[in-house]
């Protein structure tokens, strides 16, 4: 496991502790009530996650280029601007 992959599933885990990050109790790709993962499209967004179940999320990794994504809606998450810059710094920092 890389550093920065480290740093982004802990920032994850410390946003949703601290109440930055609400985890929603429906994948955003099949609508279905699970338990969801947040998947991350992009490790340098740390805090702009989707959060999937973790079949769909298989199904988000093993597409590949992207073309048997299911369609996902915008990121549902409360943000503290203050966070992403800490965040960014840690990244920064410890990359």
């Amino acid at each position: 496991m890389s550093n920065l992959y480290v740093i982004v599933h802990n920032a994850v885990r410390d946003a949703i502790k601290d109440g930055v990050l609400i985890r929603p109790d429906k994948c955003e790709a099949c609508n279905r009530k699970r338990k969801v993962v947040a998947h991350h499209p992009d490790y340098l967004k740390p805090l702009e996650v989707e959060w999937v179940c973790r079949k769909c999320h298989c199904q988000i990794h093993l597409s590949g280029s992207g073309l048997n994504k299911p369609a996902l809606p915008p990121p549902k998450f409360k943000l503290h601007l203050g966070s992403v810059e800490a965040i960014r710094a840690r990244i920064y920092l410890n990359g």
